[in-house]
């Protein structure tokens, strides 16, 4: 017997399908607008939306990974599992910010893609039950020796870049006095 049937109230169409805890199958999602997440980048998301902030501040809560997916219609403010391309890419919170001005700001780096079987309710947030997709990647021992190096500097410069920190400072923040400007980094990022 349920709570509403003990109550003498009828459950509400749909109620039977609400989730109310989120399985190792599912996913918090966050819609993007103009940005598409890919495996190993890490890249800042602004928060704008209430459900967003709801779905960023539990995935921090809970130690979960996000799922991105990215809005067929970017003008779109309240998006729904039909507005959203079901392909997308789960991601590991790497920082949480909040800026000086109240804004909300996550460093973010992709793992793996994730295509969504079907939409959950019952949640303050977006949920959706997914299955992972496995990428058959062929990458060279150079390059996979210096992918660790990059993202710690990148989310260091992001997040001093959050809080108000021109680019230069940040750079120089993140990477030490040895840095000398942006463009320096620009030059030593694409010679890794």
């Amino acid at each position: 017997m349920t709570d509403a049937n003990r109550n003498g109230t009828r459950p509400t169409e749909g109620t039977e399908d609400e989730v109310h805890t989120i399985t190792d199958d599912m996913l918090v999602i966050i819609p993007v607008r103009n940005l598409v997440l890919f495996p190993g980048t890490v890249v800042p998301v602004a928060i704008n939306r209430d459900r967003s902030l709801a779905a960023a501040q539990e995935a921090v809560r809970n130690n979960r990974k996000l799922g991105f997916l990215l809005q067929h219609d970017p003008d779109l403010q309240a998006p729904t599992g039909s507005d959203l391309y079901q392909t997308g890419t789960v991601a590991n919170i790497v920082r949480y910010v909040t800026g000086a001005d109240g804004t909300h700001h996550l460093v973010v780096q992709g793992e793996r893609r994730f295509r969504v079987l079907d939409w959950q309710n019952g949640l303050p947030y977006m949920v959706a039950r997914v299955e992972f997709i496995s990428d058959p990647v062929n990458v060279s021992a150079d390059t996979r020796n210096s992918i660790p190096r990059f993202p710690s500097l990148a989310v260091e410069i992001f997040y001093h870049v959050a809080i108000g920190l021109s680019m230069d400072v940040a750079v120089v923040q993140a990477y030490g006095t040895g840095m000398k400007s942006a463009e320096y980094l620009s030059i030593h990022v694409a010679s890794l």
